[in-house]
This record gives structure tokens, sequence and C-alpha cells, in this order.
């Protein structure tokens, strides 16, 4: 087993609000119980609006998550879009993984958000 460090983003276009539930992580087919929901969120930062592609006119809102998930041989992980099911465009969703140098995470939980 090994703690890796997950970092997901995105560009999105369409009907978003602050909170709406927008991604789903999972592992093994259950939802992460911390940061398994990746919602809109602006946390006091500033405009997040960002061009959504090279040549494309339209804004898009940035989002960006980090975990840490500890994972055992044989697990998976996959980030399932709930926005485009509604609608929405999603560009360039980028979902990288890598071992972290933790050991364990604090409380033993299976997974940390690390930054929204």
């Amino acid at each position: 087993s090994a703690i890796y460090r997950v970092k997901f983003s995105t560009r999105v276009h369409g009907n978003t609000y602050i909170n709406r539930k927008m991604f789903q992580i999972t592992k093994n087919t259950q939802v992460l119980r911390n940061g398994g929901v990746v919602r809109i969120q602006y946390n006091g930062r500033e405009n997040l609006s960002v061009e959504c592609g090279p040549s494309s006119e339209k804004t898009c809102f940035y989002m960006e998550e980090i975990l840490l998930v500890n994972m055992k041989s044989g697990d998976t992980l996959q980030v399932e879009d709930l926005f485009s099911k509604d609608g929405g465009h999603v560009y360039d969703l980028r979902f990288c993984m890598s071992i972290s140098d933790r050991s364990k995470i604090p409380g033993d939980e299976e997974s940390l958000v690390v930054t929204h």
C-alpha cells in the first residue's frame, strides 16, 4: 500500500453555481469519503474565470483539487463526470497520480483533501 497525491483539474462551461456537485472520485466503485465529491467552490479566492480553449471565445470556470489517497495493489481510482450528463461542457480534464512521500494519512483516513 502507498499514499498517492492525486491532482484533479478541469475547466467547465454551463450552468455552474456555488456548491454544485460536478464530479465524483471513486475508489473501487465507492465515492471517497473525504474529497470524493468535487463541487464549485470559491473559498474567497479571486475570480476563477478562464478561457475554455485556444479557439473558443467562451469563458469557463477553473476547478482544481489535490487529494491524498491510500491505495493498495489492485485498487482503482476513477473520476465520474456528473456535469456533462446535465448538458455542461468539460474542457481539458486532468487526473494525475503520483506516489507521495507520506506513509499514512492523518487520522488513518482513506483520503484527505489537501486543497480545493
